[in-house]
């Protein structure tokens, strides 16, 4: 039915696709997280997770029929894939069985379907595997690319999860599975940190469970960045979708970025950094003290009040602006470890008037602390909850 409504391919592509379609985590090839660290792009893949649904990913896989461009179809197919299985999609886990290429493509990031099958914890998904190992004979110029070499990769896992040894019937490929393992070991390595460890029982439980962990562990700098953003996805007909040409996509092509394109400082009027420009430059400081607590109650985003504060090196900002500029970033932000710690410690530079007040600003910030717990992973730390 061409009337049926599917979310935007645009918006799909630059909001899921440009993130999750990353060679260094699917492809095994490096680099290709720029502009991002990767620390920056859990936190972006992680919060994407909690927004994205079914139907979401029930259109990517739509969208991949309707381009003829590889450039399109694989930043678009291998994230629904991928997605459907962090998620473990019961919604989408025929689109996932039904794509899945069964004979030698000499594509790598082909192994993201195998990771994903292993992703879903189903034991069915063993005669898959056999079926493909089975079908595809043919020769490949890289072996770790063939169909059969990836399936028995993915096999030889899937007997190490559940005790089996199907592999034994095949132990002659094992000369070639060597980096298929290692393609598919990656994803499902990155794919344990990006769930944070967190069990999927429900989809909707499981999005709440990660975004309330997302909310206490993600400080100020990540919401600068615009890591934590999500705008609702527009939907059209099918017969508008499929308006789209082969000069579209080439338009298409030249204006989308490979890259995730909000990673951006947030711009806005700078209303408290810039009169603390001034009361820093000012001779005459105690009468700025007054205009400083206005514009901190007149300013209306964080960017610019934590600015303000980081730019007073020596602690000059009287301690009342302060507790006035950190009650207002309260409102507009998530109460995180790194939020209140930093509140409690610029209380405490500025005097001993606040003491009182910085003790329970930690205490809060420890409460939390005891519920998560962190992980050292390639240098960089990454934040979990802690299972009771």
């Amino acid at each position: 039915m061409n009337d049926e409504k599917v979310h935007s391919y645009g918006q799909l592509y630059k909001t899921f696709g440009l993130c999750f379609f990353r060679k260094r985590i699917i492809g095994g090839a490096k680099g290709f997280l720029y502009p991002l660290g990767l620390q920056d792009w859990v936190v972006q893949a992680r919060y994407l997770l909690t927004q994205i649904t079914p139907k979401h990913i029930r259109d990517m896989f739509w969208w991949k029929e309707i381009f003829t461009e590889e450039y399109f179809i694989y930043s678009i197919e291998y994230p629904a894939v991928w997605l459907a299985g962090l998620l473990q999609d019961e919604y989408n886990y025929t689109n996932v069985v039904n794509n899945i290429p069964k004979q030698n493509t000499n594509n790598f990031f082909d192994c993201v379907y195998y990771a994903t099958l292993l992703l879903y914890d189903k034991k069915e998904v063993n005669e898959i595997f056999i079926d493909i190992i089975e079908k595809d004979k043919k020769p490949s110029p890289d072996g770790y690319r063939s169909a059969s070499h990836l399936a028995f990769a993915a096999l030889s896992m899937y007997d190490e999860k559940y005790q089996t040894n199907f592999t034994n019937k095949y132990i002659e490929a094992d000369l070639k599975k060597q980096r298929a393992f290692i393609l598919i070991k990656g994803i499902l390595d990155m794919s344990e940190i990006l769930r944070a460890d967190i069990e999927i029982k429900d989809i909707k439980e499981f999005q709440k469970e990660l975004h309330d962990f997302l909310m206490i562990t993600t400080p100020p700098e990540y919401y600068y960045k615009d890591l934590l953003n999500y705008s609702p996805i527009d939907t059209i007909t099918r017969e508008e979708a499929l308006q789209y040409t082969s000069q579209e996509e080439i338009f298409l092509k030249c204006v989308y970025p490979d890259y995730y394109p909000s990673y951006n400082i947030i711009k806005g009027k700078r209303l408290f950094e810039n009169m603390v420009l001034d009361f820093i430059s000012s001779n005459c400081q105690k009468s700025y003290a007054y205009e400083l607590m206005k514009v901190a109650l007149l300013s209306d985003h964080y960017s610019d009040l934590l600015a303000g504060i980081e730019l007073d090196f020596y602690y000059q900002i009287p301690i009342e602006v302060v507790d006035i500029v950190y009650t207002r970033v309260l409102e507009m932000l998530p109460h995180s470890i790194s939020l209140y710690q930093n509140y409690a410690f610029n209380l405490l530079v500025r005097g001993n008037n606040y003491d009182e007040k910085a003790k329970q600003l930690y205490q809060k910030a420890e409460k939390i602390k005891k519920n998560i717990c962190y992980k050292e992973d390639n240098k960089y730390r990454l934040y979990y909850p802690l299972k009771k």
